[in-house]
C-alpha cells in the first residue's frame, strides 16, 4: 500500500473544503478524481503534498505519517505534475527535467553523471529526447506537459500526482499523455490524477472518486461509478453512457444537447 488516506479533511484556515475522505492506492493503480470546478480537488492535492496542513485525519505514505517525513524525503516518494506551468526563465528542456533530481543532489556540487543519465533516459522514454536542448519557453503546450511528466519520472518516485494533465491540450496531445500515464502504471507507479473528462476515466483509470460540493460521493471502478444518473446529479446535465468497440470495449459519455 503506497498511500492510505484516513478520514482526511482539508481546506484554508478554519474553512473545510474537503471533508472526511478515505481511500487507498497501491503501486500500479491509476486513481482519477472527477468533479466540477471548485469542489476542492486541487486543495486536496496540496494537502497530500504538504503545501497545506491537514485539518483532520491522517495521510500515510508507505505506512508512515507524512507529517513525520521531511520535505526532501517526501520529494523522493511523491512527484507532482501541476495543472499548468510557465517558466519565467529561459531554461532548456533538459535543465527543467534534471530538476527532478534535486532531492538526491548535493546542493554544492549539482547533478552528477548518474543524474544526467536518468534525465536523458526519461526524455527518451517519453519520446521527446529531440527537445532536450530547446528552450522550455519556446516549445508547445503539449510538449511542455510531456516535459513536466519527464521531470516527474526523473524523481524516481512510487507515486505520481497529476493535476489535470490534459488541460489545454489538443486532442492528439491528450491521447499521447493518457498513453504515457498508462505506461507508467504498468511500470508499477501509482498515479492519482484529476480530470474534467469522464471519458478519460474510462480510458485509463482503475478507480475513480467523484467529488461534489466538498464531499466525495462515490469511489469504485469507473464502470460502476460513472453512470448517467451520477453525471446528471453532479454536473446538472443529461448524458448518455454508451459502450463502444474499438480494439477493446470502452465506455464513452455523449451529452444530450437541446
Amino acid at each position: 500500500m503506497i498511500l492510505d488516506i484516513k478520514n482526511v479533511s482539508c481546506g484554508y484556515g478554519k474553512k473545510n473544503i474537503i471533508e472526511n475522505i478515505s481511500f487507498k492506492i497501491e503501486c500500479g493503480e491509476i486513481l482519477c478524481l472527477l468533479g466540477p470546478n471548485g469542489v476542492g480537488k486541487t486543495t486536496f492535492f496540496k494537502s497530500i503534498l504538504g503545501f497545506l496542513p491537514i485539518q483532520k485525519g491522517q495521510v500515510l505514505l508507505d505506512n508512515k505519517d507524512i507529517k513525520r517525513i521531511s520535505r526532501r524525503e517526501l520529494a523522493k516518494k511523491i512527484a507532482y505534475v501541476p495543472q499548468a506551468h510557465q517558466s519565467g526563465f529561459s531554461f532548456s528542456v533538459f535543465d527543467v527535467v534534471i530538476m527532478g533530481r534535486n532531492p538526491y543532489s548535493n546542493y554544492f556540487k549539482g547533478p552528477g553523471k548518474k543524474d544526467k543519465e536518468i534525465a536523458y533516459d526519461s526524455l527518451k522514454q517519453l519520446g521527446i529526447l529531440h527537445l532536450a536542448h530547446k528552450l522550455y519557453t519556446e516549445i508547445s503546450g503539449g510538449e511542455r506537459q510531456m516535459v513536466l511528466i519527464a521531470r516527474a519520472i526523473t524523481q524516481k518516485t512510487k507515486l505520481l500526482i497529476m493535476d489535470e494533465p490534459t488541460s489545454n491540450l489538443d486532442f492528439g496531445n491528450q491521447v499521447k499523455v493518457l498513453n504515457q500515464i498508462k505506461k507508467l502504471s504498468k511500470k508499477d507507479m501509482a498515479i492519482i490524477m484529476t480530470t474534467h473528462s469522464p471519458d478519460h476515466v474510462f480510458l485509463c483509470a482503475n478507480k475513480v472518486i467523484v467529488f461534489n460540493k466538498g464531499k466525495f460521493t462515490k469511489i469504485g471502478k469507473p464502470k460502476e461509478v460513472i453512470t448517467e444518473g451520477m453525471l446528471r446529479d453532479v454536473y446538472g446535465v443529461d448524458v448518455k453512457v454508451k459502450e463502444m468497440f474499438t480494439n477493446k470495449r470502452v465506455k464513452v459519455c455523449v451529452p444530450c444537447l437541446e
